[in-house]
């Protein structure tokens, strides 16, 4: 008997199986939380899939998406200053015979990153917001690196880390199904899933509103301390008395990685307890400047910048 399922079956298949192997997870069986992220990885590979091919058919194909994005295409066609998708409706509008651009009887479909260009051209025809925003790329792009990660070198993860993503890949990428029409979640989730799946998005919003308050309470208590500082004090080193936070790259929360005494790298995130990025600022021992960790070197004790390196200094 042959076992065959559609774009939009295989998707949710591999939903509800993220969902199975996430519960399993969280009772224990830690090692389930690996095929949890491969499977969720794979739901989201073909959900922008399917939107691609729901709305711009051909534009599925990569031998369709290269040949659209090809200068010497666009020009010979008229299509130099339009977006992909409004290349694609056009050619389509006079008529354009795609199949011609496959090379062979199975094409190969597009890329994730390809996927997500295409569905980024979507957006309100009434607000003029993106279906695909910067949000939902970062989940993306966090969920795709750590699946790449597991599928072809070492990896690494603890039960809440996982938690965490696949809560906010599932509160990010619902709207996007809702607003691209694509299924109702309702339906396609298995009965025994709905739960697990309901858990993992209220979770994350209550983990985020608590991070909130905290980073709330932190601005607070650090404005309260630096009350009585003059604007002279101030400007002699303005990292000793301005509130210092970043993007966490863990998480992909917005200025949440911040000021922390107890962690080693003087940051923690008050959302997911990440204490590292390459984008926090540190003294170089030379000359005093403040610079990004990813520009810093260790050289015998010190910690130096780029202009203090030993490779590129040329004396006092």
């Amino acid at each position: 008997m042959e076992y065959k399922l559609t774009i939009v079956q295989n998707a949710i298949d591999s939903l509800n199986e993220s969902l199975s192997k996430f519960e399993q997870g969280q009772n224990g069986d830690i090692k389930a939380h690996k095929f949890a992220i491969l499977h969720m990885a794979h739901f989201v590979e073909l959900t922008l899939k399917y939107s691609v091919q729901k709305y711009t058919p051909h534009l599925v194909y990569s031998d369709v998406y290269r040949n659209l994005n090809k200068s010497k295409f666009k020009t010979e066609h008229g299509i130099d200053n339009l977006n992909i998708v409004e290349a694609y409706e056009k050619l389509a509008s006079n008529g354009y015979e795609f199949n011609k651009l496959l090379k062979n009887s199975r094409p190969h479909t597009i890329t994730v990153s390809d996927a997500v260009e295409i569905n980024k051209c979507h957006k309100c025809t009434k607000t003029g917001v993106l279906f695909l925003d910067s949000e939902l790329e970062d989940c993306i792009d966090s969920i795709k690196d750590l699946r790449n990660d597991i599928e072809h070198f070492d990896f690494s993860f603890n039960p809440k880390e996982v938690r965490l993503k696949l809560g906010y890949l599932i509160r990010e990428i619902t709207p996007f199904i809702d607003c691209m029409d694509l299924y109702d979640m309702d339906l396609a989730l298995n009965e025994d899933r709905q739960e697990v799946f309901e858990t993992l998005s209220d979770e994350y919003e209550q983990n985020l509103k608590e991070a909130q308050i905290l980073l709330k309470g932190k601005i607070d208590k650090h404005s309260e301390l630096c009350r009585g500082v003059s604007p002279k004090d101030r400007m002699i080193d303005s990292h000793l008395y301005e509130f210092t936070s970043y993007d966490c790259p863990e998480c992909n929360q917005k200025g949440m990685l911040v000021q922390d005494d107890e962690s080693d790298s003087g940051f923690r995130c008050v959302f997911c307890e990440n204490e590292d990025s390459l984008e926090i600022e540190y003294k170089c021992d030379r000359c005093e400047s403040w610079t990004p960790q990813f520009f810093l070197s260790t050289v015998g004790e010190m910690t130096v910048c780029e202009n203090c390196h030993p490779e590129n200094w040329m004396g006092d």
